[in-house]
């Protein structure tokens, strides 16, 4: 069945004119603005989601950078434990070779670390201070004497 037809162009213009009375013809505007505002809003939110995630992942990329910084002073303090007991155990002679401490901050053997005691006994002040700055242990105004004697003692060189 179809549906009735204006009978005429009048028919059509009133017809038309009574859509004006329809919410959607009324209120279109607004829903248009409000459809517009949700767009803005969706906009506004997927950017600070966005600005989130890059802040997220910036600290986990410290977060892992700190642990692997971590994780070498622990590989580095591990190795020079190990250096420490052997020293301790194997030194007898001030010519022995000594088994090289490792730097915290690279996780490498200490570069031109001495080789022997008696090397450290002639160490500059300069040169002990970059060995202790190697190993964390910064001794500020201290006599090169006491330095010497902590670089020993980080050694395992006690008795000496």
């Amino acid at each position: 069945m179809a549906l009735p037809q204006p009978a005429s162009l009048t028919d059509a213009a009133q017809e038309l004119a009574l859509c004006a009375n329809m919410p959607v013809v009324i209120h279109g505007q607004d829903i248009i603005d409000a459809i517009n505002a949700l767009g803005v809003q969706m906009q506004q939110q997927m950017q600070q989601n966005h600005e989130e995630m890059q802040q997220n992942h910036q600290q986990v990329q410290q977060q892992t950078q700190q642990i692997r910084g971590l994780t070498r002073e622990i590989k580095a303090r591990d190795a020079n434990i190990h250096a420490r007991l052997t020293n301790n155990v194997l030194i007898r002679k001030a010519d022995e070779p000594l088994e090289p401490l490792h730097s915290i901050t690279t996780g490498n053997p200490i570069p031109e670390f001495p080789l022997t005691l008696n090397d450290i006994r002639t160490l500059t002040p300069i040169r002990a201070n970059e060995i202790l700055q190697h190993l964390g242990h910064d001794m500020g105004q201290a006599s090169v004497a006491a330095k010497k004697r902590r670089i020993k003692s980080l050694c395992g060189l006690v008795a000496f």
